[in-house]
């Protein structure tokens, strides 16, 4: 199966201080209007071949909190082959490169699969393996008069072929949410509305071609079309991941830091172990471990259907078989890591994975007892010679 991922929504955050709009570069800002809420608001643009296109907002200083501002990237950027070249360019040329930090970040995968078809003939083993506290919703994009239709099923006027097209156009208008009980879903869904930013993440299935009917986006298929990889006069599917920093990358821990020794960090369990008077030589401190995104690896593949595999709310494998596509991959760095753990995230959830897992473990336990065995033979039957004896301890 061929699939395309890439992102189709970022946001960055940066402390407003390190931001210069005077700063010579490539890139075009001009101050507009505020944005409501904040104190400054800035439009990006860049030339390139002697043609000007719009980048996105720059917006500075959240009213009450002026040391947060962000930069909202344009939809259409994320569908230009040199977008993380612009990204980088960026970055450097406003000192944001060590600074930015991801605050909200969409990652879609797109496919001439049928994923709704998919979705629904597992939809009992995607359910059984969604995360705690999350729940599967679905609605219709357009009206569709299909009441007399299922009517005819029902009173078997329709054959077994005209039912089976029925349904099937009937799930292809359909978008399939997967999203915390917390948020709202009619706000999720509705395009009307100005939705608020979702309390968790979010998971969305839907045929992107008949998206693409309602909005003006004619550049999506452009850029697939030079791609040369998803076939546009086909039905495309889209499977969807919603993050945001607030609800999955913020980590934030509570420790016992020792007053003499920033580095000699303990936790409640360790901490409740001491005697009172050592107790008194640490202090209870929030300390941030939240999980970093690098920025610099927006369009490798590996490294964004390994995030993508991370976050995911639910066993989707059934869909879009990701531990396939990353088992291809042999280059272990661009795998996505929580560089906080320094180590290789592994799909959230995974029934098959716990498995594998233990195997291996199993496997290796298994070769190391082998080569201990073989080796212990060996010093043995060297024991057998006295002059060997001598050689094993470097005895004289």
């Amino acid at each position: 199966m061929t699939t395309i991922i890439h992102l189709d929504l970022l946001q960055l955050s940066f402390d407003t201080n390190s931001f210069d709009e005077n700063n010579i570069s490539n890139f075009i800002i001009e101050q507009i209007k505020p944005s409501k809420g904040y104190n400054k608001t800035y439009t990006i643009n860049r030339y390139d071949n002697n043609s000007k296109f719009f980048i996105g907002f720059i917006n500075i200083g959240l009213l009450q909190y002026t040391n947060y501002s962000y930069v909202h990237f344009d939809n259409k950027i994320f569908y230009r082959n040199d977008f993380q070249n612009i990204l980088n360019d960026f970055l450097h040329s406003y000192n944001l490169k060590k600074n930015a930090k991801v605050r909200k970040i969409d990652i879609c995968i797109n496919t001439n699969k049928n994923l709704l078809i998919s979705f629904t003939k597992n939809i009992e083993s995607i359910e059984s393996s969604i995360i705690k506290d999350y729940i599967i919703d679905s609605y219709k994009r357009e009206y569709v008069n299909i009441n007399k239709g299922f009517v005819n099923i029902m009173n078997c006027k329709l054959n077994k072929k005209k039912s089976s097209d029925l349904i099937k156009n009937v799930i292809d208008i359909t978008t399939i949410y997967l999203h915390s009980k917390k948020d709202s879903f009619k706000n999720l869904c509705n395009k009307d509305i100005d939705s608020k930013q979702p309390r968790k993440r979010f998971m969305r299935i839907e045929n992107k071609s008949n998206v693409l009917k309602e909005i003006n986006k004619p550049y999506i298929l452009e850029y697939y079309k030079s791609l040369s990889v998803l076939n546009i006069n086909k039905p495309i599917y889209r499977i969807e991941l919603g993050l945001t920093f607030e609800n999955s990358l913020k980590k934030t821990t509570s420790k016992w830091i020792s007053k003499n020794n920033d580095s000699d960090i303990l936790t409640d369990n360790k901490y409740n172990r001491l005697p009172e008077y050592s107790k008194k030589e640490y202090t209870k401190q929030n300390i941030d471990n939240s999980i970093i995104i690098d920025l610099s690896r927006l369009t490798d593949e590996v490294y964004l259907y390994s995030l993508f595999n991370y976050f995911k709310i639910a066993d989707t494998n059934c869909l879009i078989d990701i531990d396939k596509i990353l088992l291809k991959n042999s280059d272990d760095a661009r795998i996505f890591r929580r560089k906080s753990q320094n180590a290789i995230i592994k799909p959230i959830i995974s029934k098959s994975n716990k498995i594998i897992d233990n195997t291996f473990c199993t496997i290796i336990e298994n070769e190391n007892n082998k080569r201990l065995k073989s080796y212990y033979q060996q010093q043995l039957s060297k024991l057998e010679n006295e002059n060997d004896f001598k050689d094993i301890f470097n005895l004289e």
